[in-house]
């Protein structure tokens, strides 16, 4: 899987160091993905893979809350539907496919987004 991401040269993005700030980094990314948008214009795109509650690592591990569990060194946010429907809000969900990756399988959805014209 593959991210692209892109930062100001002047704010580089620093990660936790410890699992429970990337606890909380998980919560604030979430919390703050609606007001990630505010850069991406009217028409423009948005894609993103997610692990979902159908994932064989749903409620393996040690619960953080909100569906999110501690598997081995990491902690994975496992959406559920409502939970891709809250975030399209103000956005045309365009695919929202279902794929699964490596041995396990992991089960993840590929979802794609358009952001509403009207929504500014």
């Amino acid at each position: 899987m593959r991210a692209i991401v892109e930062t100001h040269p002047d704010r580089p993005h620093q990660f936790p160091d410890s699992l429970e700030e990337w606890s909380k980094h998980l919560k604030f990314s979430i919390l703050s993905y609606g007001a990630y948008f505010g850069g991406l214009r009217p028409g423009g795109l948005h894609v993103y893979t997610v692990r979902h509650t159908e994932d064989a690592h749903y409620r393996a591990g040690i619960p953080h809350g909100d569906n999110m569990f501690e598997c081995g060194r990491f902690i994975v946010h496992f959406f559920d539907e409502a939970l891709v429907q809250r975030l399209a809000t103000g956005f045309s969900v365009l695919d929202w496919t279902a794929f699964e990756e490596g041995a396990l399988p992991r089960r993840l959805w590929r979802v794609t987004l358009r952001r509403d014209p009207d929504n500014k």
